[in-house]
């Protein structure tokens, strides 16, 4: 597990970490948003999953992202912690 306070560490981590299987990301961040991380993390590592959380996502940006294939799976805060290791494990398997 590679963890990340900021979007634009993790985007460097994911560079240097061409093995990551599953990228999660909040939604709100100070330097980019979750969605622009996952999109960038795409061009990066196009078979990666990527899991949104969020309290807060405009409901046509996040659907644009959806269609898009940026992200794969959007679970809303606060999360049902079982709901998500299932939703991890899910997504690790595929």
């Amino acid at each position: 597990v590679l963890v990340s306070n900021s979007p634009i560490e993790a985007l460097k981590i994911i560079e240097s970490n061409q093995d990551i299987s599953l990228i999660l990301s909040d939604h709100m961040m100070p330097e980019m948003t979750g969605c622009e991380l996952l999109a960038n993390a795409k061009v990066i590592l196009p078979n990666a999953h990527r899991l949104l959380v969020s309290g807060y996502v405009k409901s046509n940006e996040l659907q644009e992202y959806l269609n898009n294939g940026v992200v794969e799976h959007y679970i809303s805060k606060p999360w049902n912690l079982l709901e998500l290791l299932k939703t991890l494990k899910n997504m690790l398997q595929h």
